[in-house]
């Protein structure tokens, strides 16, 4: 009989429900609904106002935004967008505040102090002189020069112009401090650098250079900006390192040195209340060895106890797109993340951490419960709960041998491929496998339920120890006390032009309880927005035969045929605007898209 595909329905209108289980998610989620500090408290006569809060809801439900005090002409959107642009008549201090309120009337909400005026901006620009005076009309030439200009913890916003910014930086090195190194600016008077409102900024680190970093300092935000090419070992291209930093909406790639020193794009290390929100990291990399040393986000959970939150952010073209380099007493929190084609999607090693509504798509292990040099806080418990791994080559959930021994939870998440397991090593294609070289493995508590998975056959897709450890879905159920209420079904995901693994109104994936399995978080989130584009490899290993659409982003149609014809296709590379491919898999129907700059 031939296999259930991955079937796709018609597009319907979808709704967002809340997990209607309400578990109590402690201890690895202290709150469930929190509105960060970072808030417009500075406004420049004649610039654009372009702010958004930042703000984590554990079930991703839909908030209605406002205002207090707001001046005429502000206007907050429903995703926490701030719009205004001042005149030299609003000149002055307003005391404001700002509320995120949930469907069911629970609220979160901030006083704040809006200053506007001209005296604590400093502008920078390809086109300046580095002895200007960093005005608007007189913008200094670079950014280390407007950031060595902060005197004490007086806070600043920088704003850079449209442009490259070409500078090395080997600070906290050979005895060169590191700008506002170790200064802890107030929560009301920040330190921002940002590009200027609509515009892009773009630090190109010179040769041996790190990328922009906060060395011990508090309350310091990036924002906005694009960071490439760093290559200073045991750096980063943005680096948190204090109290209290925020990287938001930044995009980071091509940090390239030797993965013996940690080469990552994000790096969040000292301090706690570190947060990421809507940031990119991708192709960051050493170049010459594939370890799992390599990432994109890379966060280190030792020292004091706190909480870390990586939110709404995308990973493509390292070897591990989120990980935990040192477990420690810190809880690091990923929600609404994405990782495409990483090697590795998420390793999560530290206790008492979680990673939720997350989606990992066509790596090598999907997410990896352990990977972070082992110590006594890689053993206790993670949260892993309505997560979605589409079409791992390897494991699509795996816990690591000797990690996590204590409870973990594993529930509500959809793991589902096209791979039909087809050998019983330990190195095979799995859909989950937990301590698979541990003969004791069925004797650890561990709490699996109310998941889906899926692949072309239900052999060999679970592996559990080293005893009789390779289980068909049928056995699983029949041999294990673990997912009594999980199912083996096809998803069914909507036939989205966008690439939202987004399941359908009669998907398996959601339960007659009114809960769901998977990362079904709203449309405007990160893990369910527009996939990046896959690198030559990835595109080179569809098969031949495999029919597809080249589109505009629009969606008009430039070319059909297959990959093969593509491949062969004289001048296929004279495509030089963005293009949308949409392909589908010819033994399980299983269709998707990728936007590709060619």
């Amino acid at each position: 009989m031939k296999p259930p595909s991955l079937l796709l329905a018609p597009l319907l209108l979808i709704v967002a429900v809340a997990d209607g289980a309400s578990a109590d998610r402690r201890p690895w989620i202290d709150s469930s609904f929190v509105l960060f500090w970072r808030a417009p408290v500075r406004a420049h006569p004649g610039v654009p106002l372009d702010f958004q809060f930042s703000v984590y809801e554990a079930d991703n439900q839909p908030l209605a935004w406002s205002l207090s005090h707001a001046p005429a002409g502000m206007t907050i959107s429903s995703e926490g967008e701030v719009s205004w642009t001042p005149s030299f008549s609003d000149t002055g201090i307003r005391d404001m505040g700002v509320r995120a309120t949930r469907a069911d009337g629970v609220f979160r909400e901030r006083s704040f102090r809006l200053t506007t005026g001209t005296r604590d901006f400093l502008f920078v620009s390809p086109e300046g002189s580095d002895e200007a005076d960093g005005s608007i009309d007189h913008p200094l030439r670079t950014l280390e020069k407007a950031m060595r200009s902060i005197s004490g913890s007086d806070g600043k916003t920088i704003l850079a112009r449209e442009g490259v910014y070409r500078e090395t930086y080997v600070w906290e090195t050979a005895g060169i401090k590191a700008p506002f190194g170790f200064v802890h600016f107030p929560e009301s008077d920040y330190l921002e650098i940002r590009s200027y409102p609509g515009e892009r900024a773009v630090l190109d680190c010179g040769p041996g250079g790190g990328g922009l970093g906060a060395f011990g300092a508090s309350h310091v935000v990036f924002s906005n900006l694009v960071v490439r090419n760093a290559s200073r070992g045991e750096n980063a291209g943005i680096l948190l390192g204090g109290d209290s930093g925020v990287a938001f909406k930044v995009e980071v790639h091509d940090s390239h040195w030797a993965s013996a020193n940690n080469c990552t794009g994000f790096k969040i290390q000292g301090g706690t209340g570190n947060l990421i929100d809507r940031s990119v990291g991708h192709d960051n990399r050493d170049t010459a060895n594939d370890h799992w040393n390599n990432t994109n986000f890379l966060v280190y959970n030792d020292g004091d106890p706190g909480i870390i939150h990586v939110l709404n952010s995308v990973s493509w073209g390292s070897n591990t797109g989120f990980k935990i380099k040192h477990a420690g007493p810190k809880k690091l929190i990923l929600h609404n993340n994405r990782s495409s084609g990483d090697a590795i999607g998420f390793g999560v090693g530290s206790r008492l951490s979680s990673i939720r509504h997350c989606v990992a798509e066509e790596n090598g292990g999907g997410i990896v419960l352990g990977i972070a040099d082992p110590n006594s806080f890689t053993n206790d418990s993670v949260l892993a709960e309505h997560n979605t791994v589409i079409d791992p080559t390897g494991w699509g959930i795996q816990i690591q041998h000797s990690y996590f021994t204590g409870g973990s939870l594993l529930k509500r998440n959809l793991v589902a491929g096209r791979r039909k397991a087809s050998g019983t090593s330990e190195g095979d294609h799995r859909l989950f496998g937990a301590w698979i070289y541990d003969p004791k493995a069925s004797t650890y508590p561990l709490i699996l339920d109310s998941n889906l998975y899926f692949a072309p056959g239900e052999e060999n897709i679970i592996r559990l120890g080293n005893d009789d450890p390779n289980f068909s879905w049928t056995r699983w159920r029949s041999a294990t006390p673990h997912d009594a209420h999980s199912i083996f079904a096809a998803p069914v995901f909507l036939d989205s032009v966008d690439g939202r693994w987004i399941p359908s109104s009669s998907s398996a994936a959601r339960f007659p309880d009114g809960t769901y399995a998977g990362a079904f978080a709203p449309m405007n989130t990160a893990a369910n927005g527009p996939r990046p584009p896959p690198s030559p490899a990835t595109w080179r290993s569809l098969p031949a035969s495999t029919p597809v659409r080249i589109l505009t982003p629009g969606g008009r149609i430039l070319w059909t045929g297959t990959v093969g014809e593509w491949q062969s296709r004289p001048g296929q590379a004279r495509i030089f605007a963005p293009a949308r491919i949409v392909w589908s898999d010819p033994v399980s129907g299983m269709r998707t898209s990728w936007i590709l700059s060619l």
